[in-house]
């Protein structure tokens, strides 16, 4: 979803595009929220409720088209999945849900947003389905996206889901490098 908001939506209502948004928040962390208004008095309430973009009228042409190259991008990035089977059954699983993968005697545990999936496929195989950035092969028996990375600790990454997952020793600084590299990447695109 895309959702374009004006900071002042009625003139007689004290509620504004903020207010919105955040009622928004609260059901829908999904929703692309872009914010077109006369004032630039509110670009800072617009990245607490993550706004995409806080553009200041008049707005052209350009600016449109730039919002949704970048929003079309990022619909068909949500819709990348792997398919493995789960229990008799094909799984498709989104990549955006997936928070990690591990190794468990001879078992992958899919871990996602919602639950863990179980499948017999190797951890090799399923590095091959998901394609690199931003996947991480951060040690032999595991697998993490990257964008659910809270904060690096000596020897293990720590989710935002509070689960740790550790780094692989012997190449420990080129796995921390990786992730900044990301990080850094992903900032740069986000601004």
């Amino acid at each position: 979803k895309l959702l374009f908001l004006d900071i002042y939506m009625n003139d007689t209502d004290d509620v504004t595009g903020i207010e919105i948004a955040k009622r928004i928040r609260i059901h829908d962390k999904e929703c692309i929220i872009v914010f077109m208004t006369s004032s630039r008095d509110h670009a800072l309430d617009a990245f607490e409720v993550d706004a995409m973009q806080y553009l200041v009228k008049p707005v052209y042409y350009d600016k449109i088209r730039h919002i949704f190259d970048k929003t079309q991008k990022l619909f068909s990035e949500n819709m990348r999945f792997i398919e493995v089977p789960s229990n008799g059954l094909s799984t498709k699983i989104l990549l955006k849900d997936i928070y990690y993968i591990e190794v468990y005697n001879k078992t992958c545990l899919i871990h996602t947003n919602l639950h863990t999936i179980k499948t017999y496929t190797p951890l090799s195989k399923l590095w091959e389905l998901l394609d690199g950035s931003p996947f991480l092969r951060c040690h032999r028996s595991y697998i993490l996206n990257m964008f659910y990375i809270d904060d690096i600790l000596e020897n293990d990454f720590l989710l935002k889901s509070s689960d740790k997952i550790p780094i692989r020793k012997d190449a420990s600084s080129d796995i921390k490098q990786t992730y900044s590299d990301y990080f850094f990447e992903k900032m740069r695109n986000d601004i």
